[in-house]
């Protein structure tokens, strides 16, 4: 009877190796651990599937079906509404639409200039000698503003574009390194090709861009607004004035009274692959 016994406890023993010592108490405590570090990793396996490819089909195929119609008949000159942003300084009643004028429309994707000045952002967070490709604008529009702004649906339409540097055509500034993003602003070449004139150029803040401490002129509403290029150094860029001239020799990067004004490319078809220019 012993002997049979032992052998029982022994194969009991056996079917974890290592818990031969462990008391009754200890080997189910370590099985529900077992079983917890389990559905961790199924659960997290299931949350990366859904977020590699169930996610993204399905949110193209609300893209295409929802947002992409309206897009694609838009042309140059024409607004468009694209995701959403507190604007009206009234944060009870939500976010409201955001305006888009479309600056250049090719056979696969369209590109937006925000028709207003939309937050009161710094160039740089600290005062520093920086460029664009190490400005933390660039981090806040491409985080903060891109997941804030859109949805999943929207996100899947907004392209990564390559965003070449510029020399400021009065000073010998470095410019940095070329970026790809989705979202960023205008360099100065880009202003002479899609805004050449002044008035062009003017842009209105709004309530809440003024309540956060954007620059406005008084009667018209217009805007001091941040352009990418590198100003007079790197401890400066250049920016649009309240009367759409530009500002070549540009302003501290720490300054906190431009507003953003942001500029995007966003695909026609979001259910097409495009090769990146």
């Amino acid at each position: 009877m012993r002997n049979h016994a032992k052998e029982k406890t022994a194969s009991r023993s056996d079917a974890i190796p290592g818990t031969e010592a462990l008391p009754s108490s200890g080997r189910k405590r370590l099985f529900w651990i077992i079983l917890l570090i389990l559905f961790v990793v199924l659960g997290v396996s299931a949350i990366i599937y859904l977020m590699a490819f169930r996610l993204p089909t399905q949110y193209r195929q609300q893209a295409a079906r929802m947002i992409a119609p309206t897009i694609r008949a838009s042309e140059v000159g024409d607004t468009v509404f694209f995701g959403t942003y507190e604007q009206d300084n009234d944060e009870s009643n939500g976010t409201e639409p955001i305006e888009w004028i479309v600056l250049d429309k090719m056979n696969d994707r369209l590109l937006l200039m925000c028709r207003y000045g939309l937050d009161c952002v710094r160039f740089n967070s600290v005062a520093a000698f920086v460029t664009w490709d190490e400005s933390s604008i660039l981090t806040w529009l491409n985080n903060t503003f891109y997941y804030s702004a859109f949805n999943g649906a929207e996100r899947c339409m907004i392209l990564r574009s390559e965003q070449k540097t510029d020399l400021n055509p009065y000073f010998d500034t470095d410019p940095g390194k070329d970026t790809t993003e989705r979202v960023f602003l205008a360099n100065i070449t880009q202003i002479a090709k899609y805004l050449p004139s002044d008035e062009s150029r003017m842009c209105v803040a709004t309530p809440y861009a003024t309540e956060q401490g954007v620059v406005t002129e008084k009667e018209t509403g217009n805007c001091v607004w941040w352009l990418r290029s590198p100003g007079f150094d790197a401890s400066a860029s250049t920016r649009v004035l309240l009367d759409g001239r530009i500002n070549y020799c540009g302003y501290l990067v720490h300054s906190n009274r431009q507003a953003v004004r942001p500029w995007m490319w966003i695909a026609l078809d979001p259910n097409q692959e495009i090769t990146e220019e």
